[in-house]
């Protein structure tokens, strides 16, 4: 059963605002808030009670070994530019969202085209979702590659472990 919630009074939490304000950490504000006797004031409640006065929503909790849930944040809906008619008129250097975006629209449109039987605006669209495909594969940057993968580091490894134990057991004296 959780305990009950210490309340501050408003001049205290305008101390923890001001030293956030400030740019100090929430522990040194419990810490100051400490010396000067407020009780309660640890650093874990400072930091509550700041997120609470700045409209956050509480942190949530998970069991060891889970990770813990984000929240969706949405970006500010801002504009998309319009889909381009062909494919030609997509400019170099368009961001992956916006292509993410424009490749959903020509889905939906080429779905439109499909159920009116509209043969052009099908091909068009299937071209132009290709386009952006392929637009969006190179906007995407290549996955790094890992060395513990290759299969010469791999030989080099087993190399090492097999010397490795050779040299101990020349050293304790077995053969």
């Amino acid at each position: 059963m959780p305990r009950e919630k210490r309340d501050f009074p408003p001049e205290i939490l305008a101390r923890m605002r001001a030293g956030e304000r400030a740019g100090k950490s929430a522990k040194v504000i419990a810490a100051e808030l400490t010396k000067a006797g407020v009780e309660g004031a640890s650093a874990a409640t400072v930091s509550r009670r700041l997120r609470e006065l700045r409209g956050q929503p509480a942190k949530l909790r998970t069991l060891k070994g889970e990770a813990p849930k984000r929240a969706v944040q949405t970006a500010p809906t801002a504009e998309a530019p319009p889909l381009p008619e062909t494919p030609e008129d997509i400019p170099d250097g368009t961001d992956v969202s916006t292509l993410d975006h424009w490749i959903e629209v020509a889905k939906r449109n080429g779905a439109t085209a499909e159920t009116e039987k509209n043969l052009a605006g099908i091909g068009a669209m299937g071209r132009l979702v290709a386009t952006l495909l392929e637009h969006r594969r190179k906007a995407t940057p290549d996955p790094k590659p890992d060395p513990n993968e290759h299969p010469d580091m791999v030989a080099a490894a087993k190399r090492a472990r097999e010397d490795l134990h050779t040299l101990i057991s020349t050293a304790v004296g077995r053969e």
